[in-house]
């Protein structure tokens, strides 16, 4: 196994080790703007598909309300008139979409907001690599850059509302981070504190309009807290074990009571949005859930995966079914899960992956077609949106792999400077022999 090499900041001059931790931040966001330059750089618009036919003109009706202080109950230039703030998908009461309704047009708006929010889920995932699994910053940059500009999420930016709701799921292994590794606290205090941050992620997601999203990272916050718990119960009887015992104690604890807590007080914040929605759901033909077919429409065929998770050069896929990652990454990812500190301290990084892989399939696993039952499943349909799950996991590991690999390098490196540098000194010692 090997450990990370640590750089030793100290060397640096104070100027500049004070910039340091802000350094993976600003190289992130300069890698979003030079991804997406002709969004942000030019006055082209996306002029296709949902963000065209349906958040152009929503965000235009509700910026022209929100500039002339009124309260848009009422779309009237839909057939015969439809409710608008009930559409929980105009966003109305999300709050990062105010200022740019506000400052900008339509299209304008809708570039800015898909500027924002994959800086925000890179900024999260940088978070998380760092509270999870303790990578360095280097590492985390990488977890960062492979989950925000990965093609998970740069497929869904068409998905405006879609891609809001995701931004904030790596904010949520940011809070478990620090359930499973903050000090010992009062167990009320504890609960409390982690109850309130994922109370205030979960009202977000809700307000930016995909409850889909919601669902699945209420799923992946049980999934990765259970990776937790089976990597502490796993190694009970290993020495090394010891940290993911502890952390594993920490989120039996407070997890599910904390979870439940956060999800009803988000409820309570969200309520100004989700009662006239469920009001508007009542007429819905998913009222009562959706028949299992339709459930399990859009999965993704297990012949696509090759295409789905690897870069390709042909005709594109299905948006909902992209989730690749570039092959450097990819093969870092394997390195991640296979070296980083034993296999259990990337376990929960695996389960997002594996979960994630198993129930984009949909259709084609046995197991999804019991879960196109139970309450919640039964509301959605196209299974391939748990690919986000794959996405994340495979960036944390990705981000695992790079640190290691990193070290491994910064290991060689020193050995041949090293050998450079004793190679001469025998040499040197030996008499000079004439004749």
């Amino acid at each position: 196994m090997i450990r990370p090499a640590v750089f030793n900041t100290n060397r640096l001059p104070p100027a500049l080790r004070r910039l340091t931790p802000a350094a993976p931040v600003a190289a992130l966001l300069a890698l979003i703007l030079l991804f997406f330059h002709q969004m942000a750089f030019s006055n082209l618009i996306l002029a296709r598909g949902d963000t065209f036919l349906y958040f152009y003109p929503y965000w235009d009706a509700a910026a022209e309300a929100l500039r002339a202080g009124r309260l848009p109950l009422w779309n009237p230039y839909l057939f015969m008139g439809a409710p608008f703030l009930a559409n929980s998908q105009v966003g109305l009461f999300y709050p990062p979409n105010w200022p740019l309704w506000l400052l900008f047009d339509a299209p304008t708006a809708v570039k800015a907001s898909i500027l924002l929010h994959l800086a925000i889920a890179g900024c999260g995932a940088y978070l998380a690599a760092r509270q999870t699994l303790a990578l360095g910053r280097d590492g985390a940059l990488a977890t960062a850059v492979t989950f925000a500009l990965g093609g998970y999420l740069t497929a869904q930016v068409e998905h405006v509302n879609q891609l809001q709701g995701l931004a904030w799921l790596p904010w949520f292994l940011v809070v478990l981070g620090r359930c499973a590794r903050e000090r010992p606290l009062p167990r009320a205090v504890a609960i409390g504190r982690t109850a309130t941050a994922l109370a205030g992620l979960f009202a977000l997601q809700l307000l930016a309009g995909h409850t889909q999203t919601a669902f699945i990272t209420g799923v992946a916050v049980l999934l990765y807290g259970g990776g937790v718990w089976l990597a502490g119960y796993l190694t009970r009887r290993q020495a090394e074990g010891l940290p993911f015992r502890f952390a594993a104690q920490r989120v039996a604890q407070r997890l599910p009571l904390a979870l439940l807590l956060g999800v009803g007080l988000a409820g309570v914040l969200a309520a100004v949005q989700l009662l006239p929605t469920q009001e508007l759901a009542q007429l819905s033909a998913r009222q009562g859930g959706l028949p299992a077919n339709e459930v399990l429409s859009f999965s993704l065929h297990p012949l696509l995966l090759p295409r789905a998770l690897l870069p390709g050069f042909g005709q594109s896929l299905f948006s909902e079914y992209v989730a690749f990652v570039p092959l450097t990454l990819l093969l870092l990812a394997f390195v991640g899960g296979w070296q980083w500190r034993g296999w259990h301290g990337v376990l929960p990084a695996v389960v997002l992956v594996a979960a994630g892989l198993l129930l984009a399939l949909g259709i084609f696993n046995p197991l999804n077609w019991l879960l196109a039952r139970l309450p919640g499943f039964n509301l959605f349909r196209v299974p391939a949106r748990w690919l986000v799950l794959y996405a994340l996991g495979v960036a944390l590991l990705a981000g695992a792999g790079w640190q290691v690999a990193w070290a491994h390098f910064q290991m060689r490196a020193r050995a041949a400077v090293d050998a450079l540098a004793d190679g001469p000194r025998p040499a040197l010692a030996r008499p000079l022999r004439l004749g």
